[in-house]
């Protein structure tokens, strides 16, 4: 009796570990993680000025001793910079 118990367990747990293998499962399973998690998607900007007063957006930070701001943005959202450009009159 304890015989069959261990079989079907084992042959359960081999099924189970064969889907988790399976990539649409996979990606099933770590896009609910994501939308849990939104930290995981998410990327830190550095804003600051250079020594000629433009605005720079990079993904790392500045030298030392240039103040810079942070900014949060995550994968699935569009950001807009503003223009360096000066509008018509």
């Amino acid at each position: 009796m304890k015989f069959k118990i261990l079989f079907i367990i084992a042959i359960l747990a081999g099924a189970l570990y064969y889907l988790y293998q399976h990539p649409a499962l996979k990606q099933k399973l770590f896009g609910s993680v994501q939308e849990i998690i939104p930290e995981l998607d998410s990327t830190t900007l550095y804003k600051w000025k250079d020594s000629k007063g433009q605005w720079q957006y990079t993904d790392k930070p500045p030298a030392k001793g240039i103040p810079y701001t942070t900014l949060k943005t995550h994968k699935n959202t569009n950001v807009l910079l503003p223009s360096a450009s000066k509008p018509a009159p």
